[in-house]
């Protein structure tokens, strides 16, 4: 329950963007309040959300991480060629999500033990993990098993749809991490100040690398989720989640300086972004234009973020 509390719904900027996009899209679209729209909105909201929480958690550490667009794409074709080749389904998910999972520690040794940008770190990363996605398919691939679909067209108890399940069971666990554990306290300290995270005896490197694994297990958990959608994968798959998580995880109240945000805020940026993203096919935009969009809002955000803090300074 304590935890329940700690991840209320924070009084963000999403939360007005959730309304404004809901009322907006509803007068333009009557179909798009209809219940069956939410509950698709609810199944599609998995790979964004997953990458939302990788975003916070590289902004928690005053740091960004775009490799994980990559990791999605790279999770998909991995596990789908296992997958074609006769390795039981769970398995050929298993070694993509190990293979992600690998690189994301590549990434945050890196950028623990050298002084290299970690936007340069992950951007490079992001590169390899779609390079080697294109070596292995240079073209979608279909799954062989179908059942591999069921991740995302099943439902629990027949009413809630499993992708949305998982999601909130994912973003409760993360809370709990972080609300209830020291790891979380020590990532919070670490984005605040990591000189003084440095002097309190946490192991700052240790934590990064901690970090950076994660988001290469979800990176490519969420590349699954995404794949599971049309049961194909391809290495262009996850292109744009990177920007998306982190326009979802600052519109949800993250830090860009690091050491303050919400999970819970993560959460609703994502769910915002999504509705924008559902409005705009409701109203028949093209993908491009669709980017363009979320570009426009992150370039907002990051501007009256910005203003934000001066106004603070100036204040003191």
């Amino acid at each position: 329950m304590s935890v329940l509390k700690k991840i209320r719904l924070p009084q963000t900027t999403a939360l007005y963007g959730i309304v404004f996009t809901i009322i907006v899209f509803s007068i333009w679209n009557h179909s798009f309040f209809a219940i069956g729209n939410f509950v698709n909105v609810s199944r599609q909201l998995a790979p964004l959300a997953i990458i939302a929480i990788c975003s916070f958690l590289a902004l928690m550490t005053h740091h960004t991480d775009l490799s994980v667009g990559g990791f999605m794409g790279l999770a998909g074709i991995v596990a789908c060629l296992l997958s074609n080749k006769g390795w039981n389904l769970f398995a050929a998910c298993a070694v993509a999500l190990l293979c992600t999972m690998f690189l994301g520690m590549i990434n945050g040794i890196i950028i623990a033990y050298t002084t290299i940008a970690p936007f340069i770190v992950t951007l490079a990363m992001m590169g390899i993990a779609q390079s080697i996605a294109s070596v292995l398919g240079r073209e979608s691939l279909k799954f062989a098993n179908e059942k591999f679909a069921v991740l995302n067209n099943a439902d629990v108890f027949g009413v809630i749809p499993l992708p949305f399940f998982i999601t909130v069971a994912l973003y409760l666990f993360i809370a709990f991490i972080l609300y209830k554990r020291k790891f979380g306290t020590q990532l919070y300290a670490i984005g605040g100040r990591e000189e003084s995270a440095l002097a309190s005896g946490i192991n700052v490197k240790r934590d990064k690398i901690i970090v950076f694994t994660i988001n290469g297990l979800l990176g490519g958990f969420a590349g699954l989720m995404f794949s599971s959608r049309i049961c194909a994968a391809n290495p262009t798959f996850g292109e744009g989640y990177e920007l998306q998580g982190i326009c979802s995880a600052v519109l949800g109240g993250t830090a860009l300086s690091g050491g303050k945000g919400s999970i819970g805020g993560a959460f609703l940026g994502a769910l915002a972004i999504q509705l924008i993203r559902n409005g705009m096919n409701f109203v028949g935009l093209n993908s491009n234009i669709q980017m363009i969009t979320i570009g426009v809002i992150l370039v907002i955000i990051i501007t009256m973020d910005t203003f934000r803090k001066e106004g603070k300074r100036n204040e003191k």
